[in-house]
């Protein structure tokens, strides 16, 4: 006997499939974006604890300008080249790198959390890239310019052998 149409029987079959497979799909959403939301909070903690922690224990780093205030000697070019190696120091020291500790920490989540997404692997993988490529230029020119800096000072500094001349 051929059948045309449905019945009740049949329509509640259908509705409890979809029912189920909406729910099954719309939960598994709601847990990535928990997860990400989650992940988010924690990457956006760390790099602010990251960034503001140093920047409280500076005082080891030492003043910015060490001349020209009582008790102090005149300020020379020689000091005006110290002051731009003291803070190309600290860009590259408290800046620099815990940046680059945080992009690594969340390419690292971003990997982990990619739950077999072959898109979100290559994302993170794209980003530690990307990391590795700007610490490189961001090494490279302090070295440049640490170098730079310490042969106006000193001919013949060496910053691997030598600790920054000081001035006169």
């Amino acid at each position: 006997m051929l059948r045309v149409g449905f019945s009740e029987r049949d329509g509640a079959r259908v509705s409890r499939f979809f029912s189920r497979r909406i729910r099954r799909a719309y939960s598994q959403h709601a847990r990535e974006k928990k997860g990400f939301e989650m992940s988010s909070a924690i990457i956006l903690g760390l790099a602010l604890l990251t960034i503001l922690f140093p920047l409280a224990t500076n005082a080891a780093m030492g003043p910015l300008v060490i001349c020209g205030n009582p008790g102090q000697p005149a300020c020379t070019p020689c000091h005006l080249i110290q002051m731009a190696n003291t803070i190309t120091n600290f860009l590259f020291t408290y800046i620099v790198l815990p940046l680059m500790a945080v992009g690594i920490l969340a390419s690292g989540i971003t990997i982990l959390t990619a739950g077999g997404s072959a898109g979100q692997v290559e994302k993170g993988k794209k980003a530690l890239w990307n990391l590795g490529i700007g610490f490189l230029i961001a090494a490279t020119a302090w070295v440049l310019i640490n170098t730079l800096l310490g042969n106006l000072v000193d001919t013949g500094y060496n910053f691997l052998t030598q600790k920054f001349p000081g001035c006169p």
